[in-house]
């Protein structure tokens, strides 16, 4: 295939994307759909047209199997279009296995199956129907297929019809219709942007609005000062003809900050909301994928399935789209293995052989609440009680303790299952695990609805809109300004803290008809201490999964609108912190990872925190590693110096073999030593199960960006160059880390 071919199919792979997309849309459009109305006309041109582009732009590009596909496709559509009556369900169905097949051989993998066998499933979708038999006439003759698809493809007709051919039948839609953006028209004037180019503009928008909060400030300086000078005219030491004109001037300037403010204000507003739109992408056209995974799960199991999609014209960014096919794909294997029974077990219970899942979505503020239920079984709450026992994964005491949506909460937990034989699709514990934390990741959350909507279980994912801006609630703690998710936040209190209790050894408030609420020091994130400074704690409710934390503040400002900053990548690996903000007083704010606070807030390990009096700190220990003795004897007296307690090796090897017997906090190291460098050094503390979390700092005389990168990449926390060695650096590294 030469260049050219080459490049046209690329450019055909992107636009079948986006068409496929539209197509799927159009097909959940026509199940509403009622015969004979100008809306079912409409609807089936609108979607008689995406596949007769489709298959022309295949044929362009040598794609005949692909064009094929299409063209049958376009037979059934046209059947229905003449009788002016809804295509059948199985037509429905049909069109949405072929789209899976061709964006498989468009994206170059295996099609998954025959292109014979997807034009008789569409012929057979309207066999039966009046003026029609089904019959089968031969198509235009593919090219060899070189993705897995079969030629000497056949394609439907009604009896009596004469071939369909790949040219325009006569019916088609005029230009205009068949491919020209009409006003009003999403796709008018479209343009393909590289998303790198995407980021920088949204980075751009970042700063306007960073600008425009700093502008704020400074107009509240402003009017302030404005405020006092205009009580200062008022003094008998001017003249009345002065004060006015100054007075006149002052307001004049008042005014025209207003005015430059709110105009900024709203340039800002609109460039960012602009920006972030681009980034946006429909959440239906997720559908075929989704429904592709459905069937498939069924089949393999020997079930039938129906997937229902309806998202409405809700839109998420690019990011989250890529990032919750992986979450959804576990949540409706879920579904189809564990709810919907076998056919004959649905017959036997009064249920329709054919199970259902559904897929509902809703905009939540900054947030989007996607709902997958099935019609299945439900959950067997005593299932679950035996797999906790057989797994050992808690104590028999708490379990018989544990309500119904903390016995839920174990399906989350990374090995659990309910199987006890594992198959192709579950039964090892990975898969609600992984979603969640996928989910997480994304600043969202997961958890399994009191009352499912179908009958069997209902899955209930929360996932913001964006990921470049996030809608915060601003606190303090320990001197540090922090952002807290509005979408975790429950609500905000003052308590007295005689009002705290101990609950299994942790500080905690009891709530009326309520499970107690721990308490953490939201300060203790960031390495600060709590002092008892005050008789009233002010406290933060956030929940996650399924768990509530209260977090207590010194101080909550209130919720605003923050574009967040990607930490840098030797803040990356900061436990509680997943970015940054600028502030409107130029400050930088830390973005909260709510997830890995409550998490962390009930481990065993953290049950002994106390509100009000911090716990005992034992003295840091740190290894130096270096095989320089002068630079070693520097960084071990520096940080003795400050306090902790400090080892040191010569190598590599030398440390690896000390970690083994004396843990430390924190590792300092050169890269370039013998036996083993401090790359090396890095990767097997990584790599290693008891020491993967202790921070990790290079200091070297290499200074290159890829030396630099080649530390990140190792999965160094710190790179500090000698050559610019500073020792309130160094220091500054290992309080942050530690």
């Amino acid at each position: 295939m030469d260049d050219l071919q080459e490049q046209l199919r690329l450019v055909f792979r992107d636009e079948a994307a986006e068409a496929f997309d539209d197509l799927a849309h159009i097909v959940d459009r026509l199940r509403s759909c009622r015969g004979g109305t100008p809306e079912l006309e409409q609807t089936l041109a609108s979607a008689f047209r995406i596949a007769h582009n489709i298959k022309g732009s295949a044929t362009t590009v040598g794609l005949d199997q692909i064009a094929t596909m299409m063209h049958a496709v376009e037979g059934g559509l046209t059947h229905f279009r003449k009788r002016a009556e809804p295509p059948s369900e199985e037509l429905l169905r049909a069109v949405l296995e072929v789209i899976a097949v061709v964006q498989n051989v468009a994206d170059g993998r295996e099609a998954g199956a025959t292109t014979e066998s997807m034009v008789a499933l569409v012929a057979r979708s309207y066999e039966g129907t009046a003026g029609s038999n089904g019959a089968l006439e031969p198509a235009a003759k593919p090219a060899d297929d070189k993705h897995g698809v079969e030629a000497g493809a056949w394609a439907a007709r009604p009896a009596g019809a004469q071939a369909l051919s790949m040219a325009p039948a006569a019916e088609e839609p005029s230009p205009a219709a068949a491919g020209t953006a009409t006003e009003g028209d999403d796709r008018a004037g479209t343009v393909r942007i590289p998303v790198a180019r995407i980021d920088a503009l949204m980075a751009h928008a970042g700063e306007l609005l960073a600008n425009q909060a700093r502008l704020r400030h400074l107009q509240e300086i402003l009017e302030s000062f404005v405020g006092g000078f205009y009580e200062a005219l008022q003094s008998d030491r001017m003249s009345a003809a002065k004060r006015k004109e100054l007075s006149a001037g002052l307001q004049n300037i008042v005014h025209l900050g207003r005015k430059g403010t709110r105009e900024f204000g709203h340039l800002a507003t609109e460039l960012s909301e602009t920006t972030r739109r681009i980034r946006m992408l429909p959440l239906i056209g997720e559908g075929p994928y989704l429904r592709r995974v459905t069937r498939d799960s069924a089949r393999e199991l020997g079930k039938d399935v129906r997937c229902d999609v309806d998202t409405g014209e809700i839109e998420l960014d690019k990011q989250v789209v890529d990032q919750l096919r992986d979450p959804m794909m576990h949540m409706l294997r879920n579904c189809v293995d564990h709810g919907i029974e076998t056919p004959e077990e649905r017959s036997r219970r009064g249920k329709p052989k054919v199970g259902q899942v559904s897929i509902t979505a809703a905009v939540q503020g900054p947030m989007v609440q996607i709902d997958v239920s099935d019609d299945g079984r439900g959950l067997d709450i005593d299932e679950i009680k035996s797999a906790a026992e057989r797994s050992g994964a808690v104590t028999p005491d708490r379990l018989a303790r544990m309500t119904p949506a903390e016995l839920r909460e174990l399906l989350f937990l990374p090995g659990f299952t309910t199987r006890t034989e594992a198959n192709r699709l579950s039964g090892r514990g990975v898969g609600l695990d992984v979603a969640r934390r996928r989910v997480e990741a994304l600043g969202g959350n997961v958890r399994i609805a009191d009352k499912p909507r179908l009958g069997g279980t209902t899955f209930l994912l929360t996932v913001p809109i964006s990921v470049v801006s996030l809608s915060g609630l601003l606190v303090e703690a320990g001197g540090a300004k922090c952002i807290l998710p509005v979408a975790s936040v429950e609500r905000c209190l003052r308590v007295r803290t005689s009002e705290v209790r101990q609950v299994d050894g942790a500080a905690a408030l009891s709530f009326k008809d309520a499970q107690p609420v721990r308490l953490r020091w939201l300060g203790s994130v960031l390495g600060e201490s709590r002092k008892a400074d005050s008789d009233r704690l002010v406290v933060v409710v956030v929940s996650r999964g399924g768990s509530t934390l209260g977090v207590v503040v010194d101080a909550v400002f209130g919720e605003d609108e923050f574009v967040v900053k990607k930490l840098p990548w030797n803040l990356k690996r900061v436990a509680g912190v997943s970015g940054a903000v600028v502030l409107a007083d130029g400050e930088i704010g830390v973005v909260v990872d709510v997830a890995h606070l409550v998490g962390q807030a009930t481990d065993a390990h953290d049950v002994s925190e106390r509100v009000q009096q911090a716990p005992a700190r034992t003295t840091p220990r740190l290894l130096v590693v270096d095989d320089s003795l002068t630079s070693r004897t520097l960084e071990r007296n520096l940080l003795a110096a400050a306090g902790y307690e400090v080892t040191t090796a010569e190598n590599g090897a030398e440390a690896w073999k000390l970690l083994q017997s004396r843990p430390v906090d924190l590792v300092v190291t050169d890269v370039q030593m013998p036996l083993m460098d401090g790359l090396e050094l890095t990767r097997k503390i990584r790599a290693s199960s008891k020491h993967k979390n202790v921070p990790v700092i290079l200091v070297s005389s290499l200074g290159e960006p890829s030396d630099l990168h080649a530390g990140a990449d190792a999965g160094a926390n710190e790179y500090i160059v000698k050559s610019k060695f500073d020792q309130r650096q160094l220091l500054e590294a290992v309080v942050r880390l530690i």
